[in-house]
């Protein structure tokens, strides 16, 4: 062992350890800190310079998201959308043809959302095609 080893190994700290370890025992806390440790052994092999690197590439992404979303009226709409009562009421009680879609143009909330969504498919479209100009730029 080494002497630096050894020297932390002095009665007063491992008293305070054998303490440490008797309070997890008294708080069943053992088999959950065991596995925890456990785990952090398994994470700490397997973490690679790649695994980082992907980690964070894909964490700027997910911060972009919220970054994008945050204030976003079209936010807003889609979470006031997705409280509405109605919408869990009749979520898979039935099936839209073109028949119920002519039917519901009569409805000015339905025309709306409809609208909404055109706009939305639209909006998705032209960011397809700047995603494509920019990938096709960064080749060259």
């Amino acid at each position: 062992m080494r002497d630096d080893v050894l020297e932390a190994l002095n009665d007063e700290n491992v008293k305070a350890l054998m303490d440490a370890v008797n309070a997890v025992g008294r708080y069943g806390l053992s088999d959950d800190l065991v596995e925890a440790l456990m785990l952090l052994r398994m994470v700490s092999r397997l973490m690679n310079d790649q695994m980082i690197h992907d980690i964070s590439r894909a964490l700027a992404a997910a911060f972009k998201v919220i970054d994008a979303l945050e204030g976003s009226a079209a936010l807003e709409v889609v979470l006031r959308a997705l409280q509405d009562p109605g919408l869990e009421a009749s979520m898979g009680s039935r099936e839209a043809g073109m028949y119920q879609l002519i039917k519901e143009m009569g409805d000015p909330s339905f025309r709306k959302g409809f609208a909404v969504l055109v706009e939305l498919i639209k909006a998705v479209g032209r960011a397809a095609d700047a995603y494509k100009l920019a990938r096709s730029e960064e080749s060259r």
